[in-house]
């Protein structure tokens, strides 16, 4: 027999059977770390004056997610605090965001404003700073108002095996609704928009 071809039927039996051969296989991250990706790359993009630390395993499917509010301005801290404070559930897993101001005090969210003026307020304090934000606009039909946000992506690594380098890029005023959990907001309706230019 030809050892030639003996050889190429060896190697042809040992990669397709996969012996011999360590496979990579992707190992997608679970959905709160891709969550606090997501915050860290929105909320987090006021560098001088908010931090989006890692998550913080309390116990069990129980994780803590720290923000803090670098500088010393008491409405921003409480500003995130009402949009951010709450537990984001992601199957047997809950993600608590916690805000903290300059002192490192725990900031307790209030009650959302049910009056469209002090509910602008309170997103613009909030977000002043961020590099995304831009401005308040007015709403139309369906809305009754707009957070602007400059046109951008936000990327951020989630292992997304179909990006090349493992990113999830998404458009930044749709990010931002989903952070904000602007569409969970009952007392009324708040869009977000991209500029026009």
């Amino acid at each position: 027999m030809n050892y030639t071809k003996l050889v190429v039927c060896v190697l042809a039996v040992l990669v397709f059977s996969g012996a011999g051969v360590d496979p990579v296989k992707p190992r997608l991250q679970p959905p709160w770390w891709v969550f606090q990706g997501r915050m860290k790359a929105t909320i987090g993009a006021d560098e001088k004056c908010v931090a989006v630390d890692p998550l913080t395993k309390v116990k069990g499917g129980v994780y803590d997610l720290k923000i803090r509010v670098l500088c010393d301005d008491a409405e921003k801290a409480q500003g995130l605090s009402t949009l951010l404070s709450r537990a984001h559930r992601f199957a047997r897993v809950s993600v608590n965001v916690r805000v903290y101001n300059f002192a490192g005090q725990e900031m307790k969210p209030q009650v959302f404003p049910s009056d469209a003026i002090e509910a602008m307020q309170l997103i613009i304090s909030s977000l002043t700073g961020n590099q995304y934000f831009l401005r308040i606009e007015d709403g139309n039909v369906f809305y009754d108002f707009f957070v602007e946000f400059k046109r951008g992506v936000v990327q951020f690594e989630a292992d997304n095996v179909a990006d090349a380098y493992n990113n999830l890029n998404e458009v930044a005023a749709m990010a931002f609704y989903e952070v904000l959990g602007l569409g969970s907001i009952r007392q009324m309706l708040i869009g977000t928009t991209t500029a026009k230019s």
